[in-house]
């Protein structure tokens, strides 16, 4: 399956044969390249009258969501910090982890830990 960047879900095309990165907000869409549901998006066809092959990635009506005070749109990303890429769906947040859960190095360590690395948002081994 393809690598879709942090936030862009991997979802099954439009013919339910193969993964592909979901179609974002804006992005054209068709019935193979499928809008990311997960976001609340679905492909807008009205544009293409009156053959419908051809659509854009819209918002469904929803619900928005609050965080620390600040109201986001239904399907609104943001970046409640520099380690998670969030998105607000129907009134609930789903975030991504953005910093890599990655193994020590494998050099002999008696207490191996992460540190903060001055300028660098995630710990370092």
């Amino acid at each position: 399956p393809p690598k879709c960047p942090p936030g862009v879900s991997l979802l099954m095309d439009g013919c339910d044969c193969c993964k592909t990165c979901a179609r974002q907000v804006g992005e054209v869409c068709n019935e193979a390249d499928t809008c990311d549901y997960h976001k609340g998006l679905y492909c807008d066809y009205s544009s293409d009258k009156p053959r419908y092959e051809k659509g854009v990635c819209a918002y469904m009506v929803g619900t928005g969501c609050e965080h620390d005070g600040v109201i986001y749109r239904n399907g609104q990303s943001f970046k409640p910090n520099c380690k998670y890429q969030c998105v607000c769906v129907n009134g609930a947040i789903g975030c991504v982890a953005l910093c890599t859960e990655s193994q020590p190095p494998r050099v002999w360590c008696q207490s191996p830990r992460r540190v903060k690395v001055r300028g660098q948002c995630c710990e370092q081994w």
